[in-house]
């Protein structure tokens, strides 16, 4: 998504800039002076796997207290409808924090 930016999108004029997108997982694409950054083994956005609760640093974070077990559209869904009671969407939840 961020080659799509720079070639078609907002970002055509911008020269360095990280986009931050959630699908099936959360990853970035790394730009920088127009070149996609794939640092080590090409794995330079994989920023799903980054740890973000410390309480969790003991155990493996593939289960545990990373970016896509806290923050990915799954876990939003699921933590609304578990206060809610109700089914939703998650494009359903944006809207309601808009």
């Amino acid at each position: 998504m961020a080659l799509g930016e720079k070639t078609k999108g907002i970002a055509q004029k911008i020269k360095n800039f990280v986009f931050v997108g959630e699908r099936t997982g959360i990853g970035a694409g790394i730009i920088i002076n127009r070149n996609l950054y794939k640092g080590a083994n090409n794995a330079a956005g994989e920023v799903g796997y980054l740890l973000i609760d410390p309480e969790y640093v003991p155990k493996s974070t593939r289960d545990y207290g990373c970016l896509e077990k806290l923050a990915s559209y799954k876990v939003i869904v699921e933590k609304t409808k578990e206060k809610t009671g109700k089914n939703i969407r998650v494009i359903d939840v944006f809207k309601i924090a808009a």
